[in-house]
């Protein structure tokens, strides 16, 4: 059934309509192929997430998988062999807790500009620690009391 010599179009039709547990089989011998859009959108987190490095899955797509869990999100986000990938951060923040950013605010590269608005008190011990990271300066600046910046340095 699979074949180098078929075009892209067959195998976008081979990749929306073949069984998901038959596509597991055949990408241990093939993935080259594979509309990799498609199978981001039909696969579920759990395969995602151990597979997460060794095939070429499209993570734009992945976040707005329904078969993706927030916990498979998060599972991505801290995965070592992921830190390459461009996170569209502004759809995947407003899902993932507070705590969630302070735990892994050191292994993943956050854009804290996002929540500088929703929790000035967190924001503020953060800013503090880490005033590296992508915050919203001009928001800060403007709606933040900055003695408490000015009292720490």
């Amino acid at each position: 059934m699979l074949c180098n010599n078929i075009d892209a179009n067959i195998w976008h039709d081979v990749s929306s309509l073949c069984p998901i547990s038959d596509i597991k089989k055949y990408l241990k011998f093939d993935s080259e192929n594979w509309d990799w859009s498609i199978l981001s959108a039909r696969f579920d987190g759990d395969f995602i997430t151990e597979y997460a490095y060794q095939y070429p899955w499209d993570f734009d797509i992945i976040i707005h998988n329904d078969n993706v869990s927030k916990e498979n999100i998060q599972q991505l986000l801290t995965n070592p062999h992921l830190t390459s990938v461009l996170w569209l951060w502004k759809e995947i923040m407003p899902s993932i807790s507070d705590e969630f950013v302070i735990q892994h605010i050191d292994d993943v590269d956050f854009d804290l500009s996002i929540i500088t608005e929703k929790n000035q008190d967190i924001v503020k011990g953060l800013i503090l620690d880490y005033p590296d990271k992508s915050w919203d300066w001009a928001y800060i600046s403007d709606a933040y009391d900055l003695n408490y910046i000015f009292r720490k340095y």
